[in-house]
């Protein structure tokens, strides 16, 4: 009777298209723990709530993400203090995802620890009231809009193609989703060899 109710668990594990990380993060600034900075991920439409947090008085908080159809632990996540200091902590090299349980299940867990400040911008951002531009290299990305602030932190895909704009560089055009302060844009490239780069904008205030 325990091996068909164990059997049974584990068919239940593998229909449920809920994916869940457990993530414990610890953030620091120029070492000191940092208070009040925001994890969250790049897309809060692709999680269930909670799509941001914040750590406590000593750096650190734990999260629980879960994404339906879609696994957070194979995702970036952004760590910030503000939309002007940020850090894109990628799978794989800034934490790594590790099965919880047993059979099929579909929860991982991971450790990040993450130092700010964040490398400087390498995207070049600019917006016209709610109309934006972005600069930057030349490389296949997934692109998103970032809005962070003491009051909230939220992320957003960008669908709109890239256009050339000029030899090694290129520019998307997007309208801003939200009239949110705190406004910097994410991009996460493929560089070759499974490998990407992470890279951010300059911060843009309210429109």
């Amino acid at each position: 009777m325990k091996l068909l109710t164990a059997l049974a668990a584990a068919a239940s594990f593998a229909c449920d298209p809920v994916y869940s990380l457990h993530l414990r993060a610890r953030v620091t600034d120029h070492g000191a723990p940092l208070a009040g900075a925001w994890v969250m991920g790049l897309d809060s439409a692709s999680l269930r709530p909670p799509v941001a947090v914040r750590t406590g008085a000593d750096g650190t908080v734990e999260v629980e993400f879960r994404g339906f159809l879609r696994n957070p632990a194979a995702d970036p996540l952004a760590v910030a203090a503000g939309a002007g200091a940020i850090l894109i902590a990628l799978p794989d090299r800034d934490f790594i995802a590790h099965k919880r349980g047993l059979f099929f299940g579909h929860a991982s867990e991971a450790t990040l620890d993450a130092a700010l400040p964040g490398p400087p911008p390498e995207l070049s951002l600019r917006c016209e009231g709610s109309s934006c531009e972005v600069e930057g290299p030349d490389l296949p990305c997934a692109v998103y809009e970032l809005y962070i602030d003491s009051s909230g932190a939220q992320g957003h895909a960008l669908a709109a193609p890239p256009r050339t704009a000029e030899v090694g560089r290129q520019k998307v055009s997007f309208k801003r989703s939200s009239p949110a302060p705190g406004l910097v844009v994410a991009a996460v490239c493929a560089v070759g060899e499974g490998k990407l780069r992470a890279l951010v904008s300059n911060p843009i205030a309210s429109p």
